[in-house]
């Protein structure tokens, strides 16, 4: 599981958005493609403070590359926390 934090902000204070698993190994059966697939939702609790979302992220190896270089060239999204 990997944390998730805003774009150059790591470690710092309100830019964590929350966890990834990362699935890049092959198997039979497993999709030939990239998906993402929440979890938990992330919510705030008013006793118990932020609660944060993590997403399953499932890509074969051989596309796991392509869709780096996808991603990079991308613009920003919206922050996780504007989602949930």
């Amino acid at each position: 599981m990997y944390a998730v934090w805003e774009a150059g902000r790591a470690g710092e204070d309100k830019s964590f958005l929350g966890y990834m698993h990362l699935d890049l190994f092959p198997r039979q059966q497993k999709y030939g493609h990239a998906a993402v697939w929440g979890l938990l939702p992330g919510w705030t609790d008013p006793q118990q403070g932020r609660q944060y979302p993590v997403v399953w992220y499932v890509v074969e190896p051989a596309l796991a590359h392509l869709l780096l270089l996808l991603f990079r060239s991308l613009p920003p999204a919206l922050p996780l926390d504007a989602l949930c």
